[in-house]
């Protein structure tokens, strides 16, 4: 863990380090994978059924990426990027492919 006086950053790897680092830098909060899944549903106001049937996946998926069970594949990851451009959400795929 990487801490600031405010909070602590899960930093798992160098490229994971360099990217918290940045992120404090920017004066930003680093926001996990499953952090980012919830948000991305809640600004969309979806359920995790309607999030998943949007996104072709099962309910159990998306409750699996948001306990931090699992991730999705980069087929699905490539999904959730077309569905925050057309929902106009800013999310960077390419944050969370570094983290695998």
């Amino acid at each position: 863990l990487l801490s600031t006086n405010k909070s602590f950053l899960p930093c798992k790897d160098a490229a994971n380090m360099l990217y918290c680092c940045c992120m404090i830098a920017r004066g930003m909060q680093y926001m996990s994978f499953r952090d980012d899944i919830k948000m991305i549903r809640h600004k969309c106001l979806l359920s995790q059924k309607d999030f998943a049937d949007a996104l072709g996946v099962s309910f159990a998926t998306i409750s699996r990426w948001e306990s931090g069970k699992t991730k999705p594949n980069f087929k699905t990851m490539k999904l959730i990027n077309s569905f925050c451009k057309d929902q106009g959400i800013d999310f960077d795929v390419s944050k969370e492919l570094l983290e695998e």
